[in-house]
């Protein structure tokens, strides 16, 4: 009978609403930050109270990451949450080290680096979802779509995410080879730039893969609007363009491409998070690595660009 009256008296602490504190490092104008977040909400919202914090850091010099990071803890103590979602490296780079010595529990998402470096020592209580583009498997199946291809260029914009993609593929060097095709990637700042190189790449590669472009400036510094950047790029590429990511992929867009996807890692993170809810700690929860792309294609630019694309592939298909 004692257990009983137990069993009633705790199991609506479990039932409460706990509060979530999401701290973005970019804003939900990004289309990777607006899917993530609506992922969250979806599979969170409806049993908990999300909050969300936008570090903005795509729009706003690096210099200021540091007191935007303090403006993110400022909210986490004023809301005091049950856990902190960190998006992104940049939030888990500046505001990490702020919760690494609290008992709340951190899931991140979409990091490209190894957490560890982001802290003295990896804290107990924080684990989550990293994220892997898969380069080298785009390149081979891409290589597939346009037979014969020998050169491939890869552009991405100078942000941080950009410097570890770079860095863990090519090292400190702009080329490589994989699967018998030679690989250059960029890294671009400027419109003037971007278009030069897109203007120019017709004689000098075989295809195009576009990372990310979300910090390229004009001439006056200002952050241009990432969907003119890849609407330009459409209109005016000579050659076929594909990517990693699926906001790139679609009408006026790349073509498509082996890509991975802000709703996935937004599920990923939340399952996690229910586990956190559930009574695992952090440090008993292993990282979860999204490596694992989905063929994801552009109906009109297959047509545009007359592609044949394999069967095998088993492709899902948007406008």
């Amino acid at each position: 009978m004692f257990l009983r009256l137990v069993a009633i008296f705790v199991l609506p602490i479990f039932l409460l609403a706990k509060e979530i504190l999401v701290i973005q490092s970019y804003s939900s104008d990004f289309s990777w930050d607006k899917t993530y977040t609506e992922s969250l909400s979806k599979e969170l919202g409806s049993s908990h109270n999300l909050t969300f914090f936008e570090m903005n850091t795509k729009n706003i010099p690096k210099s200021e990451f540091s007191k935007m990071a303090e403006k993110a803890f400022q909210v986490y103590e004023e809301k005091k949450p049950d856990l902190v979602v960190l998006g992104d490296d940049n939030a888990l780079q500046y505001v990490g080290p702020l919760l690494e010595n609290s008992n709340t529990p951190i899931v991140y998402l979409g990091i490209n680096n190894n957490p560890r470096h982001y802290f003295k020592d990896l804290p107990d209580n924080i684990t989550g979802v990293l994220e892997r583009p898969n380069l080298k498997r785009s390149v081979v199946y891409l290589s597939e779509i346009i037979p014969d291809s020998k050169k491939i260029l890869i552009l991405f914009d100078d942000g941080v995410t950009s410097d570890i993609v770079k860095s863990e593929y090519f090292g400190k060097k702009d080329k490589t080879i994989i699967d018998g095709c030679d690989v250059e990637i960029k890294q671009i700042s400027s419109t003037s730039e971007w278009e030069k190189t897109i203007l120019d790449a017709k004689d000098l590669y075989d295809f195009i893969i576009v990372g990310l472009y979300q910090t390229i400036k004009d001439e006056s510094g200002k952050v241009m609007s990432m969907d003119n950047i890849i609407t330009w790029t459409s209109e005016n590429s000579q050659l076929p363009l594909f990517g990693f990511w699926d906001f790139s992929i679609g009408k006026n867009k790349t073509i498509g491409g082996y890509v991975i996807s802000a709703e996935e890692m937004g599920k990923k993170a939340a399952v996690i998070v229910k586990m956190v809810f559930n009574g695992k700690k952090p440090q008993e929860i292993l990282p979860i690595s999204e490596n694992d792309g989905r063929f994801l294609f552009s109906k009109s630019q297959v047509e545009k660009w007359k592609l044949d694309i394999p069967k095998k592939f088993k492709v899902s298909f948007i406008e």
